[in-house]
Parts: structure tokens; C-alpha cells; sequence
């Protein structure tokens, strides 16, 4: 039940890498241009850091852990073997003393074919056996001395089984691999060095992200709400409040996540990607397409999720949304809720809600639990091929253990990025999704349009005309008809008539909330048109019948943030509309905090802000919409009191429900079904025994 309850947040998006959409975005990034090149810079050199952890294990594991040797047997039988050794690695048999042994390193034979080393050790050119080499300055060691008949001295060195090594002493064992201990301690050392500058890199990395993130949203939500600012009351009127600051909260702070998961985590994990699959191309290219089999599996799993992933978002989202606007709805209506005993059934209805939520989000979590342990299990794979086809060559010494440990170091990596697309695509999603809907308002122009040029404005003392206007909110249906009357300057004018007949609408009008179909509205002789807003405004002093007050103390929301407004100006105003003597009742005065909608105050006290408010500026030109129509008599009697100062040397048109309170206007107009169907006095329309004497008799009867 999509757009239930007037919220509706699952509006048709595109792809969720839409790059249209990233393309409108980064121009806000170019502002940070140099804070992106340090994340770039910063990341890339990372990434070659992190690329040489699993390097430095191969070196430590193959130059001083496992190094082995062979022996060759220059006596074999068949001296064809021997010439074939020579000619597969030339100039590695050296001539000696006589009857010496010669050894080979085992990364000698890494490149040749396995069957050619197990042909060799078959046919006794080479010894199965590993040997471990002693480094010549650990000839004299105490060690060798005592278990001389356990070297074999070579004019490489000295050489031992790695069989007979290992039934030494520990600490005999320390004293000749010493060098060894130490090359595998400085190499710790450098690791731990990566890893030091690796936590600054890093650090460096989500400070930077951070700071483009908060600044790019910063920038876009005074944009956007800078852009709201200037709309027109129609687009307030199609999109209801909830969206609105959904739009500049929650949205513009998704957009923070799209930074730091494109910036940064998305431009590391191409690196890291594009780094492995060129350092195990370069480690062993046979063992490195072996595991690359897997990538398409890979691929396709990943496609399969973002399009269920995806469908799967948008329900849920959706559902939310739906949730959200029924929550709206519910906390606003609470008095009718609880004032009528429907409590149970909307906890029913919420119920069913929720529980749709609840199936929307279980689908998006089967989602991921399929892709998840897919991707685990190909991981799964890539080792086992690794263990199969490289142990094999480990074993031949086609390859090093070192090599094979650093392989499956970066085979772990190589797998973390896929398996992070599933945490960030959420993210991504949701980020996406928002900047479409932030962008959708952007591109939305509901303004009022004003002047290029606009002409000094006139001082003629604040006269109103109105000629031949028709407006309506909504296409062919028309709330005014062909309006026309005039209010000369100084004089007060009221509009009177039945709910609907058009009243509120010619107010609005004059502020210029909405533009007319047809016909003009000129003040002080110049259509309001050519005014600028601004200055219009300022001409006009507005009383509406809803009074709102925002969170804030008394003097805040009498000034409403204006500068050049004294404490003294203030008072003054305040008791020339009867307003000082209850906010003087109030704690803390002028400086009483006042809660979001005023609630703390009366309808009368509230009517009297709104008053002190409009005289702020010193209008030409006051309106009165309703003023008085939710007060009691003693705080209408205050109104009207403060009214009949205001209106003083001011232009005024009054729009009010109880006649009683325009019986001294200088005209009233009588309206119907958006026309004006009389004029005149209060007595020469009673006199007309018309519409307006109707309307007196109607609240005579009902008072």
C-alpha cells in the first residue's frame, strides 16, 4: 500500500549508480579539490603499503625460515642428466676441490617444469633432502665445532640437514640460525613500521573523508533549504511538511555516506584490487589465472545481488515511509485519537504496518544471506585451489612457501573489497536515492517570479487596487472572478462572507504568496509584479487568524530575528497594542521562552504578538485575516482596542467573521462564491436587505 497516509517515499529512482547523479554531486567535491587529492594521494599510499604486508611474509618465510638447498651429484651415473641440468641453468655447476659437494638453492628450480626435478631426484642428480645453510662467519661457532660430523663444508659454506638441524639444542639451534633470527626480527620490525604509518594513512583518510563529507553537506543543505526558501505557497501546498525536513535532514546526511563510500572506501578498494591482481601475476602467473577462475563466478554473484538487493531496498524503504507517515498522522491527531476511543484500532492498523515492514526487511536480509556466504564460499575455493595446485609446487620447488603464504595473504584481500560491497550497498543505495529526491526539489521552480529590474518603489501613503482578478488554487476551478475594487490610502476596507467565498485568497494575493490567472493588483499605482518581494512586504503588516510563534523567547519572535530593533521600540510597541501587560506577567518578560506554536500562551495572547509584530516594521498598509475570531470577549475587546491604534493613518483591509467588528469600516464588500456581490457601508448595505443584512441576521440569531 504504497503512499499511504499522504507520504510517499518510493518514488521511481534509477540506477543506483546513476552517474547523472554523481556528476551533479562532484561539482560539490571541487570546492574540497585539494582535500580529494590528499584522500587519493593518501589512499594510494596506503594500499601500496597494505600491498607489501603479505611481501614481507614471503621474504621472511623464504630467505629466513624455510630457505633449503639441494645437493647435486656431479657423479652421477648418467652424465646426460648432468648436461641437461647445465643447459636448463647454466654456469650453476662450479668446479672445486676434488670429491667436494656442490649445493643448489631451491629457488634455482622454480620456473622449471615439476616432472623434470622429480625425474632428477629419481635419478640421484639431485638429493631429496633439504639443507640448511650456515652463514660463513658461523664456521667457528661453538655449535659447528661440537657437531662437526654433522656439516658438510662446500666452498659455499657449510650445509646441514634440515633432519639433523633439528636434533640440536634450542639454543645451539639460535646460535647458528642467528642471522636468520635477526633478518626475521628486522623484517617484524619494518612490518609494524608499515603498520605505524599505515593507522596515520588511514586516520588521515576518514579525517579527510569526513571533512569533504560534512562540507559537501553543509554547502547542499543551505542550498536546499535556501532553494525551499524561495518557493511559492502552491509548492507548500503539494509536499507535506514530513518530507520536506526529511529532505534536508535525513537525506543530505545520507549524502555524507555517498562521499565517504566513493571517495574514499570505493577508490581504496579499486586500488587494492588492481594492486593484488599485479602482484600475483608477478608471484606465479599459472597459480594466479587459477584463481582468477573464480572471478566471473564472482561477478555474476555480484550483478544477481545489487538487482535483488535493490528491489528488496526499495520495499522496505517504502514501507517505511509508510510507517513514518502514518506515526505523522497518528502524534498530530492524538486529541481526536484519544477524544473519540480509537486507540485499538489504530494499534491494529499500526500493527499490520509494522508487520509489513517487518517482511520487507526479513526479504532484504535473505538477500544478503544468500550473497554473504557466497562469497565466503568462493573464498573457500580460491584457498583450497591455492593449497592444491600451489602445495603441489611448493613441494617440487616450483614455487616457495613464502611465495604460497603471500599468495593466500592476498587472496584474503582480494576478497575483503566484494565482501564490503555488501555492507556498503546499502549505503550506496539509500545515498543514491536521496541525492535523486534532493536534486528532484532543486530542479523544482514554484517561486513567485520577480522583476530583473525593479522600479524604485512609489510613496503614495499604501493605496490597494485589485482590477478584473481571477485566481484558483487548483486548474479550472476558480476561487476568484473577475475582482475588482479599490482601498485609497488611509482608508480601511472590509471583506465579510461565507466560509469558501474567497476572502483569504485575496490576501494571499496581496502578499504574493500565489500569482492570479488573470487581471492585476497594483500598489501604490504599480502592479506588485514589478515590486520586489522584499520591499512589497515591508509595506505590509500581516495579522493572520492562526497565529504561529517559533521556539524562541517573546523578543525573538516579535522581531523575528530583525536587526535595528531596540529593547525600548519593542516595550513601545508592545503597550501600544496592549501586549506589555501580560508579557510583563510572564517570569522572565520579553525574555520568556516560548515553546514551538506559542502553547504556553493564550489564542488573545498570541492575537496580541501577532499585532505587536506587524507594527515592527511600521507598515503603510495592515491586513487583518480572521484576527478575532477564536477569542474571548475581553480579549477581543483588547484586540479590537489594539487594532483601532494600529489602523490609525494606515491603510486596512480587514477580513473578519463577526460583523460586529467592521461596522466602521469605511466600505465593506460583501462576497459569494468568489465574487463580490455588494458593497457600500455597514448601513447602506443593511439597507440593501441583501446578502450582507442575511448575514446579520444569521450571527444576530446564532450570538
Amino acid at each position: 500500500m504504497h503512499g499511504d497516509y499522504g507520504y510517499i517515499e518510493d518514488e521511481h529512482q534509477g540506477s543506483v549508480y546513476n552517474f547523472r547523479l554523481l556528476k551533479r554531486l562532484f561539482p560539490y567535491a571541487l570546492s574540497f579539490k585539494k582535500h580529494v587529492l590528499i584522500i587519493l594521494l593518501v589512499t594510494l599510499l596506503g594500499t601500496l603499503l597494505n600491498l607489501t604486508l603479505p611481501y614481507i611474509t614471503k621474504l621472511a618465510m623464504d630467505d629466513y625460515i624455510v630457505a633449503g638447498w639441494s645437493r647435486l651429484n656431479t657423479n652421477v651415473a648418467d652424465p646426460a642428466l648432468l648436461k641437461e641440468f647445465e643447459r636448463a641453468r647454466p654456469g650453476m655447476i662450479q668446479s672445486g676441490k676434488s670429491g667436494e659437494p656442490l649445493f643448489i638453492a631451491g629457488s634455482t628450480f622454480r620456473g622449471l617444469p615439476e616432472k623434470t626435478r622429480e625425474r632428477w631426484e629419481e635419478k640421484g642428480l639431485l638429493s631429496r633432502e633439504r639443507y640448511y645453510r650456515v652463514a660463513p662467519d658461523k664456521a667457528d661457532n661453538p655449535a659447528v665445532t661440537r657437531h662437526a660430523d654433522l656439516f658438510i663444508r662446500s666452498g659455499q659454506g657449510l650445509f646441514i640437514s634440515y633432519d639433523d638441524l633439528f636434533r640440536l639444542d634450542r639454543s645451539e639451534i639460535k646460535a647458528i640460525r642467528a642471522e636468520d633470527i635477526r633478518g626475521v626480527g628486522v623484517l617484524a620490525l619494518f612490518y609494524l613500521a608499515i603498520l605505524a604509518v599505515m593507522f596515520l594513512l588511514n586516520y588521515s583518510e576518514y579525517y579527510f573523508a569526513e571533512y569533504v563529507g560534512q562540507g559537501v553537506m553543509q554547502a547542499i543543505r543551505v542550498e536546499l533549504f535556501g532553494h525551499l526558501l524561495k518557493q511559492g505557497m502552491k509548492f507548500f501546498d503539494r509536499n507535506a511538511v514530513g518530507r520536506l525536513v526529511t529532505r534536508v535532514t535525513n537525506d543530505v546526511q545520507n549524502l555524507d555516506e555517498t562521499f565517504k563510500s566513493i571517495i574514499g572506501a570505493l577508490c581504496r578498494d579499486l586500488f587494492v584490487l588492481v594492486g593484488i591482481i599485479i602482484v600475483l601475476l608477478g608471484l606465479n602467473w599459472r597459480l594466479a589465472l587459477v584463481c582468477f577462475t573464480l572471478t566471473p563466478v564472482i561477478f555474476a554473484l555480484a550483478f544477481l545481488f545489487s538487482r535483488l538487493a535493490r528491489g528488496a531496498f526499495r520495499e522496505l524503504r517504502a514501507r517505511l515511509a509508510t510507517i513514518n507517515g502514518y506515526l505523522q498522522e497518528s502524534f498530530s491527531g492524538m486529541k481526536v485519537i484519544q477524544a473519540f476511543h480509537r486507540e485499538a484500532v489504530k494499534m491494529n492498523r499500526f500493527r499490520d504496518l509494522n508487520h509489513k515492514a517487518y517482511l520487507a526487511g526479513m526479504r532484504q536480509i535473505k538477500v544478503f544471506a544468500l550473497f554473504m556466504p557466497a562469497i565466503e564460499a568462493c573464498a573457500s575455493i580460491a584457498v583450497a585451489l591455492m593449497i592444491w595446485y600451489g602445495g603441489l609446487r611448493v613441494l617440487s620447488d616450483q614455487m616457495s612457501l613464502g611465495s604460497l603464504a603471500a599468495f593466500m595473504g592476498y587472496m584474503a584481500m582480494f576478497f575483503r573489497p566484494i565482501r564490503d560491497l555488501a555492507e556498503r550497498y546499502n549505503t550506496m543505495q539509500s545515498a543514491m536515492a536521496s541525492s535523486e529526491r534532493i536534486f528532484g526539489y532543486l530542479d523544482t521552480h514554484d517561486e513567485i517570479p520577480g522583476p530583473d529590474n525593479p522600479p524604485k518603489p512609489p510613496l503614495n501613503g499604501g493605496t490597494i487596487e485589485f482590477r478584473d482578478v481571477t485566481f484558483g488554487y487548483e486548474p479550472e476551478h476558480p476561487v476568484l472572478k473577475g475582482i475588482s475594487f479599490t482601498v485609497n490610502a488611509g482608508e480601511t476596507v472590509a471583506i465579510v462572507g461565507r466560509t469558501g467565498a474567497g476572502k483569504t485568497s485575496i490576501i494571499s494575493l496581496l502578499e504574493r504568496f500565489y500569482q492570479p490567472w488573470s487581471g492585476a493588483i497594483l500598489v501604490d499605482g504599480l502592479d506588485i509584479r514589478q515590486w520586489a518581494p522584499d520591499e512589497l512586504r515591508k509595506r505590509l503588516g500581516l495579522v493572520l487568524q492562526d497565529v504561529f510563534l517559533f521556539a524562541g523567547d517573546v523578543a525573538e519572535n516579535l522581531t523575528l530575528g530583525r536587526d535595528g530593533v531596540s529593547a525600548e521600540d519593542l516595550e513601545r510597541i508592545c503597550v501600544h497594542v496592549n501586549a506589555d501587560r501580560f508579557i510583563r506577567k510572564l517570569p522572565l518578560g520579553y525574555a520568556q521562552p516560548v515553546r514551538e506554536g506559542g502553547s504556553i500562551l493564550s489564542a488573545g495572547q498570541r492575537q496580541l504578538l501577532s499585532s505587536a509584530r506587524a507594527l515592527v516594521l511600521n507598515p503603510q498598509i495592515l491586513v487583518l485575516d480572521e484576527a478575532t475570531s477564536n477569542v474571548d470577549p475581553e480579549s477581543e475587546r483588547l484586540i479590537q482596542d489594539a487594532f483601532t491604534r494600529l489602523m490609525k493613518e494606515r491603510t486596512t483591509l480587514v477580513i473578519a467573521h463577526r460583523l460586529s467588528t467592521i461596522r466602521k469600516a469605511s466600505k465593506i464588500l460583501v462576497m459569494h462564491h468568489g465574487e463580490i456581490k455588494e458593497r457600500g457601508t455597514h448601513e447602506e448595505l443593511m439597507a440593501l436587505r441583501g446578502l450582507y443584512y442575511r448575514l446579520n441576521r444569521i450571527r444576530e440569531t446564532a450570538s
